[in-house]
Order: C-alpha cells, then structure tokens, then sequence
C-alpha cells in the first residue's frame, strides 16, 4: 500500500497563510505609522515656517533685558506669544506624533510575536531548501 504524505502541502499552505498574515500586519503597522509621523512632522514644518515668518521668537527678545522689565511685562509678553503661536497646527502636530508613538507602544507585543513567526517562516524556508 502507498503511503501519501500530505504533511507538506498542509505546512506550505499553512506557510503562506501566515506569511499573508504576517506581511499584512506588518503592511498596515508601517503604513500607519509612517502616515501618523508624516503628519505629524509636516504640520509642525508649517507651524515652525509660521512662527518663523511672523518673527514670533522675537517677543521673547524681552527676557534679555533687564530685571525690573522682566518682572513688570513677563506675563503680557507671554500671553502675547502664546496667542501668536499657530496652536491649532501644533496641536494636531502633538495629537499625530502621540499617536504614532503610542501606537508603537501598544503593539510592542503584537509585533515581537508577528517578527518571532517571520522568523520561524524564514528558518521554515531555509530548511525546506536544504531538504530539496
């Protein structure tokens, strides 16, 4: 009687089944997190191209002066500034960085698991190669 050995198929499709999963994971993490800093880091270009044409470091020109005028104008040069900052921009700025680091931080683990399967793939690979 023959015996027929289906032990191979099964692991090869059982193989590109994590693979697709695992690069699809990996696919989407990259992409959101790309997309997040890409945000992030362009929002706060604009707002720095901002600050910088409105000259708005320049209130803080105060603060070289003497004593007596810091303690007497600190608080009105202060709200000045702040009011002159683009704050929506680097609001959404803080919000889209934040993001991708907390997406990095809470799928720290997911992603330890999908890099230790990639890695039993590619040793799965490598032995399948050496058995042909």
């Amino acid at each position: 009687m023959k015996t027929i050995d289906v032990t191979k198929s099964v692991m090869d499709q059982v193989v590109g089944f994590e693979k697709r999963r695992s690069f699809g994971w990996l696919g989407r993490f990259f992409f959101i997190l790309f997309v997040l800093g890409a945000l992030g880091i362009w929002v706060f270009w604009i707002a720095a191209a901002e600050i910088f044409e409105r000259q708005t470091l320049e209130l803080l020109t105060l603060f070289t002066q003497d004593r007596e005028i810091i303690a007497q104008f600190w608080q009105d040069t202060m709200m000045v500034f702040w009011e002159e900052l683009p704050q929506r921009k680097l609001a959404v700025s803080f919000i889209a960085l934040l993001g991708a680091i907390l997406l990095v931080i809470f799928t720290r683990k997911k992603f330890m698991i999908v890099w230790r399967k990639i890695q039993q793939l590619a040793k799965y690979g490598r032995n399948t190669e050496n058995t042909k």
